[in-house]
């Protein structure tokens, strides 16, 4: 293949589009254990390609039909939305009803553990006595549930019918319920494989932020701190940003003021509240015999 020749990072880029080939391969859930006749030719059905065409199409669709709502809305409009919101959920449904029966729910296997020559009972009450025993050993496992796209599905589709056919009246916190429609969206992933690399890596990479959002929020806590002492920030008098809401009075508001300004809203007018000084503060002199100066630390801040 000529590979013998490649440099280092002609090796490295062969590499990298391997791997990522890899991935890109549409992958072919495992067939079901026993299956045979119109199961096996369901399973078969939803494996192909076209199929997900399809259902990709129908995906689209409700997204953009679910990006048409409006506030207010006319009557034609409530009751056409209430019409194609079951039609949708009847198509999801029927999917996870036929995806489930044909990759199967629940199955179990019994291997044998004992050693080459163990006499080992037959029947049921035998199999029964021998795993007892430790000479079988049985394991239980879900085709359908054990990909986590399948849960997700499963997952998203239980709420749009709990949404359009149980709490169709509901008030209060049930009907936030509703919201989670929404998720609907997110069944594109799975669909596009470039999209589901992306999500891969971000749940692969999960540990690395959660410990870097650990290390910022640290070292915001330091400052907030710092910054909420009596003779920083404290009770410099209230500004643009800073007010009874937004200030150093203790570290926990600090921190809340600090990340905000991480975020790059405001942060200007803060720093410019921080470092107000006289005639617009009130500063504590010998002869203004006041409890503390609420004025700010211009090169501090």
């Amino acid at each position: 293949s000529g590979s013998a020749l490649y440099t280092d990072h002609q090796r490295t880029w062969w590499a990298t589009q391997k791997t990522l080939g890899d991935f890109l391969k549409p992958k072919k859930a495992p067939s079901p254990p026993n299956a045979w006749g119109g199961r096996l030719l369901l399973y078969e059905f939803l494996q192909r390609e076209d199929y997900d065409q399809v259902m990709m199409f129908v995906i689209i669709v409700n997204t953009a039909w679910m990006a048409t709502e409006h506030f207010p809305s006319g009557e034609v409009y409530n009751q056409l939305k209430v019409y194609v919101d079951n039609i949708f959920v009847t198509v999801y449904f029927a999917e996870l009803l036929a995806k489930m029966y044909s990759f199967g729910v629940f199955y179990y296997e019994i291997c044998t553990t004992a050693p080459e020559g163990t006499p080992l009972s037959e029947g049921f009450l035998g199999t029964f006595i021998d795993l007892i025993k430790g000479n079988k050993q049985v394991t239980f496992f879900s085709p359908f549930f054990r990909d986590s796209w399948n849960c997700f599905d499963w997952v998203v589709v239980m709420f749009s019918v709990l949404n359009s056919w149980i709490l169709t009246d509901a008030e209060g916190p049930m009907a936030q319920v509703k919201l989670l429609r929404v998720l609907r969206a997110f069944r594109l992933v799975k669909k596009f494989k470039t999209l589901e690399i992306m999500v891969q890596t971000l749940a692969g990479a999960t540990t690395a932020i959660i410990s870097a959002l650990f290390f910022l929020v640290i070292w915001i806590f330091v400052f907030a701190t710092i910054m909420s002492d009596k003779q920083m920030f404290r009770h410099v008098r209230s500004g643009k940003v800073i007010n009874d809401r937004w200030n150093f009075e203790d570290p926990i508001s600090g921190m809340m003021l600090l990340f905000r300004a991480a975020t790059g809203d405001a942060w200007f007018d803060a720093i410019a509240d921080c470092a107000v000084q006289p005639p617009f503060c009130t500063l504590k002199t010998d002869e203004l015999d006041i409890e503390y100066s609420d004025c700010g630390q211009g090169a501090l801040s």
